[in-house]
């Protein structure tokens, strides 16, 4: 039975393929009650086709390497670059070009064995070559979105522009170099300049370190004193993760809660543990929670009732809207709301600002401001004591790999001093 369905299929595939396309396309509203089946049914075509299979042909590997690392090869190399030139060529849109792309780079399926029973090819090769691609699928397709799109934060920024009838970023915009003068230290280059107030002006290098709820210093990394706390959260917990495991909760203080730091943290399923922040806002002047957001119609609300609209979104991923300038010039609160000698009130929100608004709420729950409060009493704890009782306050060494192994040999001995406390005590 089979044979005769595979001979009817091999004959009328020319019209059986676009057909069935059209008609899922046309009949989608019934079809998608459906969809449950198309795995078990895929699933009953491999098994069916490799019932005639033999152990030994596992090796098939052996005696067919070369073919199998070749076509593993063609596959995500030559067509992922045929796709984007093509993709290029055809379409002026950067996110038609990244789809076209995936499409082609998705990793071989049960499809590919349809076609090879169907055409009576080698099955164990085939399935060997699936194998192989499946497992290197989860390395090499987040590799090669990265090369086609960038940073997350710019494919959800191009996917905004366009949602909003704007004109994608193309990815020269966001590779645009920009020139920044900074201070080098002739005697360690690989220092940064810190500068915490008017007073604390001094090349440094900064520890970040990440304890659980006992006060054990899990993992570390050290940078510059000139970069900004926020950025080494995520590889820091990236490490965390990968050396013990996933925390349910990451706390830190209010240098962290930023868009992006809270986006990483709620995507991963981890709870975002942070403090208040005051308003940046001079005095005299609406605060920015005084302007209502309108998540259905997107725009803001002022003060005085007057809508501010959506304009567009910047390459920093921060959506735009103003004011009616006509409106605002004869507005009795002008004084409170601008300065802008256009009359012209500008408030700017992160497509990511929902995440903070997300951890904004969090913070009023009972169980976040438990483990915050354990703040004081483990990491703060931790780098007092590496300050007071370590000589981690000021250093002898330098270069960041001489700091580094510094950190880490101070860090496991602190956990060892905790380990050897705990020993010691009577239970």
């Amino acid at each position: 039975m089979l044979e005769k369905l595979n001979v009817f299929l091999q004959k009328y595939i020319a019209i059986l393929t676009p057909l069935s396309l059209i008609v899922g396309v046309f009949l989608e509203s019934i079809g998608h009650h459906l969809l449950f089946l198309v795995s078990w049914l895929l699933a009953f075509m491999t098994f069916s086709g490799s019932l005639h299979m033999k152990f030994k042909d596992v090796k098939i590997f052996m005696k067919h390497p070369v073919l199998i690392l070749s076509s593993i090869l063609f596959l995500h190399l030559l067509m992922p670059l045929w796709a984007y030139f093509l993709s290029t060529v055809l379409f002026d849109d950067h996110l038609l070009t990244v789809g076209f792309v995936l499409a082609v780079a998705l990793p071989t399926g049960v499809t590919s064995v349809i076609w090879i029973n169907i055409c009576k090819g080698n099955l164990p090769l085939g399935l060997s070559i699936i194998l192989i691609d499946t497992l290197l699928s989860p390395i090499i397709l987040p590799f090669i979105l990265y090369i086609v799109s960038g940073e997350k934060i710019e494919l959800e920024l191009n996917i905004d522009r366009e949602e909003h009838g704007k004109k994608p970023f193309s990815p020269e915009k966001f590779e645009k170099e920009e020139w920044k003068e900074i201070k080098e230290s002739t005697t360690d280059p690989e220092s940064g300049y810190y500068m915490k107030d008017e007073r604390t002006k001094q090349f440094a290098y900064s520890f970040h370190a990440a304890t659980d709820e006992k006060g054990f210093v899990l993992g570390a990394i050290v940078t510059p004193g000139n970069v900004h706390d926020s950025h080494v959260l995520q590889p820091l917990v990236e490490r965390v993760i990968e050396n013990v495991q996933k925390p349910l909760a990451v706390a830190a203080d209010a240098a962290y809660k930023t868009p992006a730091i809270t986006n990483f943290l709620l995507e991963n399923q981890m709870l975002p543990v942070l403090p208040y922040t005051r308003p940046k806002t001079r005095d005299g002047f609406f605060r920015k929670h005084e302007y209502i957001y309108d998540e259905h119609y997107n725009c803001y609300l002022c003060p005085q009732g007057q809508i501010l609209k959506y304009t567009t979104t910047t390459k920093e991923g921060y959506r735009q809207y103003k004011s009616n300038p006509l409106i605002c010039a004869k507005c009795p609160s002008l004084s409170q709301c601008t300065e802008s000698k256009h009359h012209q009130k500008l408030i700017q929100r992160h497509i990511w600002e929902s995440y903070v608004e997300e951890a904004e709420h969090l913070r009023h729950s009972y169980d976040i401001k438990q483990i915050y409060a354990k703040r004081k009493e483990t990491i703060e704890r931790v780098f007092a004591d590496a300050k007071e009782k370590h000589g981690m306050r000021w250093t002898t060494l330098r270069g960041l790999k001489k700091l580094s192994m510094q950190a880490m040999l101070t860090f496991a001995a602190m956990n060892l001093k905790k380990l050897a406390t705990w020993t010691w005590q009577v239970a």
